[in-house]
């Protein structure tokens, strides 16, 4: 397993805080507590995405339906040509066909310290078939993973749901990733207007996150430490929000940790004294714990 090089181990999670202009103005105003940023998903070709409103929260949890915007290839390399910040980048891919994303893959490689590959995007545009369910199944997960593995040495975060059989996918993958990330936004689900009877997101369905979907996440963390060990790492994404999540998810054997639904919300000063309380109050409580580094309890009591 390749490492990933950041420390402390959280980042953003893709979607969230995700363009590089938005990094870089965090790190002035002091944000520390990051180890690294993840892109925005950058695929093949130029994708609008859906229209607003493409983001709801119902009291509990939140709803999106972007369907994957991103830029021309071209004018996301520009970006990462002009980039300053010292928060180095993970950069997260989506594609049509495992060609799709080694060429991402192998055009973007020298701007990163590693690869987000993101098989398991729950919502697209209405009428647009979802490649990414397609995707996210051992046969074509297997497929899309080992075509990056042979354009790569860089590290690589294989990015799976909680909606599919992520377990045998994750064993399937586990020779050619070095991580698996648990997971992406779980559904999607369908909120309607009470009076005019239409859907209030334009996508129709989104996919969901935030605190009342962590247990699932968790769940899946359990499931496939139990599954591949210490063969591959585990990054957690699922209802973060403070610091004793984040020793939760360690103990059942994730190493790398994801923020994303809790900033909604918050302005910039609110999210750089978030991301760095977050890591802040990790290290208090592995000094209550009376322990080094959170390695110590990475699998540590996972559920048997």
């Amino acid at each position: 397993m390749k490492k990933l090089p950041i420390f402390p181990p959280i980042t953003n999670a893709c979607g969230i805080l995700s363009y590089l202009p938005v990094f870089e103005y965090l790190e002035e105003i002091g944000l520390k507590n990051m180890g690294a940023g993840v892109s925005k998903s950058s695929g093949p070709m130029e994708k609008l995405g859906n229209i607003n409103p493409t983001v709801y929260w119902n009291g509990n949890v939140l709803m999106n339906s972007f369907a994957l915007p991103s830029m021309e290839p071209e004018d996301f390399e520009k970006e990462l040509e002009q980039y300053g910040g010292k928060i180095p980048l993970i950069l997260s891919h989506y594609g049509n066909s495992p060609e799709d994303y080694a060429r991402s893959v192998v055009r973007f490689d020298k701007y990163g310290i590693g690869h987000e590959i993101n098989i398991s995007c729950p919502n697209f545009e209405p009428g647009e078939k979802s490649v990414m369910k397609a995707m996210c199944n051992t046969e074509k997960g297997v497929g899309v993973i080992k075509a990056v593995r042979g354009v790569t040495d860089k590290p690589v975060i294989t990015k799976l749901s909680p909606n599919e059989d992520y377990v045998a996918i994750a064993k399937a993958v586990a020779q050619y990733t070095d991580y698996i990330g648990c997971g992406n936004t779980i559904g999607p689900g369908l909120e309607i207007d009470p009076y005019s009877g239409y859907p209030i997101l334009t996508g129709k369905f989104g996919g969901l996150s935030g605190d009342a979907i962590r247990p699932i996440t968790m769940k899946m963390v359990h499931e496939i430490y139990q599954a591949v060990g210490d063969e591959v790492g585990i990054v957690a994404s699922g209802g973060i929000s403070k610091s004793e999540h984040i020793i939760s998810y360690a103990r059942l054997g994730a190493s790398i940790f994801q923020i994303g639904t809790v900033l909604r919300g918050k302005n910039s000063k609110e999210t750089v004294e978030f991301f760095n309380d977050l890591w802040d109050g990790v290290e208090n409580i592995l000094k209550e714990l009376k322990k080094k580094s959170i390695n110590e309890i990475i699998g540590e009591n996972h559920v048997k």
